[in-house]
């Protein structure tokens, strides 16, 4: 089973939670939250995970994430949910973009007239440009630029 977490408010937070679910001008997520939290609470309403799930419509593993994110970090943590930390770096940067035109804007290979978005996305990996970039991102990319393989004029 999993490891339970108590919840015991003090009266300053089951205030601020009251004050919270009565103002008007609280987001929805907010509200809904500050409420399974006062039900949840020991010395709240106690209620038991299963009746607070069909009473906001959450699952009970919902409840529980959201009783021990209060528990470990705090009543606003739970109130406002996590910040997104790890973002991706951006492998399309605009060295790549113009090392795309400038290929776009070359000859073909030999066996071919035009190029294609897949002879251009193996290209360019080819030339260690990038590590990896599908057809369709080549696609798109050139899309922005206005650019299209298979003209003879580019720019």
């Amino acid at each position: 089973m999993a490891e339970r977490y108590r919840l015991i408010l003090a009266d300053e937070e089951k205030g601020y939670l009251r004050g919270i679910i009565n103002k008007k001008k609280a987001s929805a997520k907010r509200v809904v939250r500050g409420q399974v939290l006062l039900a949840v609470a020991e010395n709240g309403l106690n209620k038991d995970d299963s009746e607070v799930s069909q009473l906001y419509g959450l699952s009970t593993k919902s409840i529980e994430r959201l009783r021990k994110r209060c528990c470990e970090e705090g009543l606003q943590v739970a109130l406002e949910g996590k910040k997104r930390e790890v973002f991706k770096e951006k492998k399309l940067t605009g060295e790549v973009e113009a090392k795309l035109a400038m290929l776009a804007c070359s000859e073909p290979p030999e066996e071919r007239d035009s190029w294609t978005l897949q002879l251009l996305a193996d290209k360019m990996v080819e030339l260690n440009y990038i590590d990896s970039i599908s057809h369709t991102s080549v696609g798109t990319l050139l899309k922005k630029m206005s650019l299209s393989p298979g003209e003879r004029r580019c720019g």
